[in-house]
């Protein structure tokens, strides 16, 4: 029960309205006719219990954000040479996996892709997905903005989604993440086939 402290305010409150519920669960089954000032003093603590739950939500509604994003770590929307780059690097990138270069486009990654990635799970994963060789034709779905989470801390990206054909039949789509580099230079920091 005492997990729910985690929640704050709130999760105090509905362990003191569950206490409050036993309590009265128990005076109820003493007695068929149980006292009345028992029973008054439950109800006026559950009712504590209850004003202490609302003011708890409503608090947790509309408290201030305090901390959570900086104005130098706020999300700047990519240009659209942003958008252009982030899909020829991803098609780049495609074309490498396509030709079977799998080194050579594990190479191309970015640091951050290389650290969650170790290079024996990349060579495990390229062999799973990619048998069937330069048969697969991919065709650009949308691009979308966003932000992930790394160990460094957050970084902006743009998921550039392709669906994956073989044979006029649909496998799938390919999700190739491309964050802007310090340099300028576009990089590859997530793949995911789903």
């Amino acid at each position: 029960m005492f997990q729910y402290l985690a929640y704050g305010l709130i999760g105090f409150s509905a362990i003191l309205a569950t206490l409050t519920f036993r309590l009265l669960r128990e005076e109820l089954r003493r007695k068929p006719s149980a006292r009345k000032t028992a029973l008054t003093a439950i109800y006026v603590y559950m009712a504590f219990a209850l004003a202490l739950c609302t003011v708890g939500f409503v608090y947790e509604m509309w408290k201030p954000v305090q901390g959570v994003v900086s104005t130098e770590q706020s999300f700047i929307p990519p240009s659209p040479e942003d958008f252009a780059r982030a899909r020829e690097t991803a098609e780049s990138f495609a074309a490498l996996l396509d030709a079977g270069k799998w080194p050579e486009a594990y190479s191309a990654t970015s640091d951050i892709f290389k650290s969650l990635v170790p290079r024996a799970m990349w060579d495990n994963m390229t062999l799973q997905y990619r048998g069937y060789g330069g048969l697969v034709k991919r065709q650009l779905v949308r691009t979308d903005p966003g932000r992930i989470m790394v160990p460094g801390g957050p970084v902006d990206v743009i998921g550039v989604v392709f669906q994956c054909v073989y044979e006029s039949k649909p496998l799938g789509n390919e999700i190739i993440t491309v964050k802007k580099g310090d340099s300028g230079r576009h990089e590859v920091v997530g793949f995911n086939v789903m």
